[in-house]
């Protein structure tokens, strides 16, 4: 199938500063706006895009990670909740909405968290293996 391209927003722009809506439920349009994601995501060579980078005001974000022993983790999180965090990890990190710019930031080395998936599928972390596909 053919999607239009979705365009990345940038520092700035006033839908990266506003609340993201939460999400009804996860329809076609949804769906569609998911697979939105994930091309705008690779095409941009990212790891992860939320959908106000694309400017849809909605709790919405993808991301494809490297989990144990190398497999990889491909999840669309829709209405994501963070439950409890623990420990820390330093890290580079970038933001595709503020290109060139790398800087260790820390992380929870032990997230534990809440969402619904591309299916409607409700998610915790202790749900998710390297081949879930949220």
């Amino acid at each position: 199938m053919d999607r239009k391209p979705l365009r990345l927003r940038y520092y700035g722009d006033p839908i990266l500063r506003k609340k993201a809506e939460p999400v009804a439920s996860v329809t076609p349009e949804i769906r569609e706006l998911i697979a939105g994601l994930f091309d705008t995501m690779y095409r941009e060579r990212g790891v992860g895009l939320a959908a106000p980078q694309v400017g849809a005001s909605q709790r919405i974000f993808v991301v494809d990670v490297e989990g144990e022993e190398g497999a990889r983790t491909k999840l669309a999180l829709v209405n994501p909740t963070l439950v409890l965090s623990t420990g820390s990890v330093v890290a580079e990190e970038g933001c595709l909405s503020i290109p060139g710019i790398h800087a260790d930031g820390a992380s929870p080395s032990a997230p534990k968290g809440s969402w619904l998936g591309r299916s409607s599928t409700s998610w915790t972390t202790s749900t998710v293996s390297s081949s879930s596909t949220g």
